[in-house]
């Protein structure tokens, strides 16, 4: 008789679910300020650079958070959900501190390029909003199913 040498399954984390939920969340803000006119003409660009910007942080985040999840969590976690459940919330804190390193990039090259402040304060507020929302929209989908209990099949791994 031989010794399995095959890691513990883990669940598997819907990233392509909680990349859509945070797209439309961020996307009913959008045209909510675009339809209630709290969006101006003129800041309109900066505000779509800054909300775009953070969409593509986040989905780089998502990206990073499954290769490290799935592949580091199999071996070393386990299938213990409270170890997976503290491996992910540190991810996530991760996540949060490389959209702040982005913010501050962004808004200093803003200002070395000559772009005015209330454009760079346009594309901040966006960031962060859009950042907030999106952070929100996937923990909340992720936590709804890690919560589950058993597997959680992904989207993106077979």
């Amino acid at each position: 008789m031989t010794a399995s040498t095959a890691a513990p399954r883990t669940p598997h984390l819907p990233l392509g679910r909680a990349l859509l939920a945070a797209l439309a969340v961020v996307g009913v803000a959008a045209l909510c300020a675009w339809g209630t006119g709290a969006l101006d003409r003129e800041r309109a660009p900066w505000v779509g650079l800054g909300a775009g910007v953070a969409i593509a942080v986040a989905t780089a985040t998502l990206f990073a958070i499954g290769r490290v999840f799935d592949r580091g969590a199999s071996a070393a976690l386990g299938a213990d959900p409270k170890l997976q459940a503290m491996r992910l919330q540190g991810l996530l804190g991760l996540g949060f501190g490389a959209k702040l390193a982005v913010l501050a990039i962004g808004a200093v090259l803003m200002q070395a390029g000559g772009v005015k402040f209330p454009h760079i304060a346009a594309f901040a507020v966006a960031f962060v909003i859009a950042s907030l929302l999106a952070q929100i929209a996937v923990t909340g989908c992720l936590l709804r199913d890690l919560s589950r209990g058993g597997e959680v099949r992904s989207s993106t791994n077979p």
